[in-house]
């Protein structure tokens, strides 16, 4: 992975912590729970144990499960154009984001670039 790839995994990380996304780190499924960015050191649990301390800097594969745009249910698709009026946004770009991140949304076309996975059907229950 080039230095352009750490930088924008590291920014994503830091962007959908708060929502308790899933990641695959070395072939495991893990939650991340905290940060060093200045190291590139990711802190999480594990499913198989109680966790550990992992290094995008030394090459330890770390993805986020996501869900494709493609994935939207109506009413996710219904609630998302409601942020819009024709070709204008009707609120502020904070609010769309942290509402794609809450959602898991893949909106960056990481799964495509080979930084995330496509997250399983049932992973994120939508209500």
């Amino acid at each position: 992975m080039g230095e352009k790839e750490k930088k924008l995994l590291l920014k994503v990380l830091c962007e959908i912590l708060p929502y308790h996304t899933k990641w695959d780190i070395n072939g495991e499924l893990c939650e991340i729970i905290r940060i060093d960015i200045e190291r590139q050191h990711v802190y999480c649990r594990k499913e198989s144990d109680k966790g550990g301390t992992y290094s995008i800097a030394r090459g330890d594969v770390i993805k986020p499960y996501l869900r494709p745009m493609s994935s939207m249910t109506e009413e996710e698709t219904k609630l998302y154009a409601s942020f819009f009026s024709d070709t204008t946004c009707i609120c502020d770009y904070a609010t769309i984001i942290d509402w794609l991140n809450a959602h898991h949304f893949d909106y960056r076309g990481l799964i495509e670039k080979g930084l995330a996975l496509e997250a399983p059907k049932d992973m994120y229950k939508t209500e």
